[in-house]
């Protein structure tokens, strides 16, 4: 005999309105919103290393990166570090470039 699996929520999301879409997706970015207010310029030395060491070894690295108070994490290869921009540049695994500034790196770490 089949169990019945209940889909909670998802099953009344066609009857939600735009009003309430809108809603949920405000409430959605306040909920995940960052405080970056404490983050400097400056390039974390931890940081620093895990990236020097990427371009010389060539290794995979997941960066976890925000933008606008919003959190993000992707796998991708450092191709340069520019110290008179304060930006890094990265090369997704799916060619596309990412720059991103020195104050709005969070971590970085070697992917195995």
């Amino acid at each position: 005999m089949a169990r019945y699996v209940d889909r909670g929520n998802l099953k009344w999301i066609p009857f939600l309105m735009p009003e309430h879409k809108a809603m949920l997706q405000k409430y959605c970015r306040e909920v995940h919103q960052l405080d970056v207010s404490n983050y400097d310029e400056r390039l974390d030395p931890l940081i620093e290393n895990v990236l020097n060491d990427a371009i010389f070894n060539g290794g995979l690295l997941r960066i976890v990166a925000h933008r606008n108070g919003i959190e993000y994490k992707f796998d991708t290869y450092v191709e340069k570090l520019n110290y008179e921009k304060d930006t890094v540049l990265l090369r997704k695994s799916n060619f596309q470039e990412e720059i991103v500034r020195f104050d709005q790196l969070i971590g970085a770490s070697k992917v195995f």
